[in-house]
């Protein structure tokens, strides 16, 4: 599954000003049509694929033959990114993690638009802030512990629930942790 498609915004839309990039003024428009459908479209596949996560539970066993391997090629605690992106690789083929999920943490040089994700987000973490792996002195154990603890306000519920990028890599870190 895909769980943002391609948006339909065209590179023709934007003018480069020095360092900033504005949509020209002809193509304000379709900009915040294509905007809003693209908000639609990604709220809908990441609720979908959130809703998937959250019933096929939260720890994620390996077999004796996975974890060594894993434990053989990585040292969680000591990683770089090029192995960082390689294991997600291997936790794709495991069927831990799907293709789409990479570019959630940080397994792709692109930053997802997620026009649909809330504005605030708050964490229960009490160890040090650990904003990403390179922070860490490579330490994905910690990277994944903290980014696992996020949470957002749900408006339909009224109670702060683990995001999209939080249960992934509380997948990630349930792997690293039996290794």
């Amino acid at each position: 599954m895909n769980h943002i498609s391609s948006s339909p915004i065209a590179l023709e839309w934007f003018s480069l000003q020095g360092l900033r990039m504005g949509v020209k003024a002809e193509h304000r428009e379709a900009f915040r049509k294509a905007v809003s459908e693209q908000r639609e479209l990604g709220t809908g596949q990441m609720n979908e694929r959130l809703e998937q996560l959250k019933q096929s539970g939260g720890t994620q066993k390996l077999t004796e033959e996975q974890k060594n391997a894993l434990s053989e090629k990585y040292d969680p605690q000591n990683m770089t990114l090029e192995e960082y992106r390689s294991l997600l690789d291997d936790l794709c083929e495991y069927g831990i993690l799907e293709e789409g999920d990479k570019v959630f943490v940080g397994g792709e040089n692109l930053v997802p638009l997620a026009l649909s994700g809330p504005m605030v987000q708050v964490s229960s973490y009490s160890g040090p802030v650990h904003p990403g792996l390179g922070r860490q002195g490579g330490n994905v154990i910690e990277w994944a512990n903290y980014e696992a603890s996020f949470r957002t306000m749900n408006v339909d519920t009224q109670k702060y629930e683990k995001t999209l990028r939080a249960v992934l890599f509380g997948r990630i870190g349930s792997v690293l942790e039996q290794l």
